[in-house]
């Protein structure tokens, strides 16, 4: 018997009411994924601005080194059902050069365990790793202009093979429906409050700082304000 999920969460069923099959999930899966790596790369390659802000960049490209790992996760265990589904095998093969591409870095799931999902660590390693280590090695990509590319690689991928079985795709869509959303529980939920809050925190860690004898104008704390 499959255990219980946590928190209460339970698998949508299929629009017919029947549980989904392996092979629904694992077409859903790759859908959003690729829905994740289609906005990534569309938000990001929009504007000139975008591009030009390194920072930000920065930061698009860490989550998009994520959402590439995942999609290959993802397509590793689609493709897995090409053993006893001859179209798998088919769709598999045909778009087998995007996934060469992806591959092309063999250094990709490491660096997202290692850096970007974990502590600068490898495994159990006591060994401080920072990301420019890793970088060094020539296995992953260091440029937002290549981590671009991989990301159409994702999203092409995704929407080539949904294509494919579109019949079968057009019918999960319901299963991809957002609900309304309900009132979170806690939290802010407006920048004005957003505002107030880290106000209040701030405030918090000056006394709790001034208390240990370091004042607000400490250059290591000033390292932290945006500029």
């Amino acid at each position: 018997m499959t255990p219980a999920l946590p928190y209460g969460i339970a698998e949508p069923a299929h629009p017919s009411g029947r549980q989904l099959s392996e092979f629904e999930r694992r077409l859903l899966r790759v859908r959003l994924l690729g829905h994740e790596a289609n906005l990534l790369f569309c938000s990001t390659t929009k504007t000139e601005e975008r591009l030009a802000d390194s920072k930000l960049l920065f930061s698009l490209q860490n989550y998009g080194h994520i959402i590439i790992c995942r999609f290959l996760e993802a397509w590793q265990q689609f493709n897995s059902l090409a053993k006893t589904d001859t179209s798998v095998l088919k769709i598999s093969r045909a778009l087998s050069f995007y996934i060469d591409r992806l591959n092309e870095w063999p250094g990709l799931t490491d660096y997202r365990n290692w850096i970007l999902a974990h502590e600068y660590q490898i495994g159990s390693s006591p060994e401080f790793i920072p990301p420019w280590v890793v970088a060094g090695t020539g296995t992953v990509p260091t440029k937002p202009a290549e981590v671009l590319v991989l990301l159409d690689c994702v999203r092409m991928a995704s929407a080539c093979l949904l294509s494919f079985y579109g019949d079968v795709y057009r019918e999960l869509t319901p299963v991809l429906r957002v609900p309304s959303e309900s009132p979170p529980p806690h939290g802010v939920t407006t920048g004005d409050e957003a505002d107030t809050e880290r106000l209040r925190l701030t405030r918090q860690a000056i006394s709790a700082m001034t208390g240990l004898g370091v004042t607000q104008n400490d250059p290591v704390l000033r390292e932290f304000i945006c500029p």
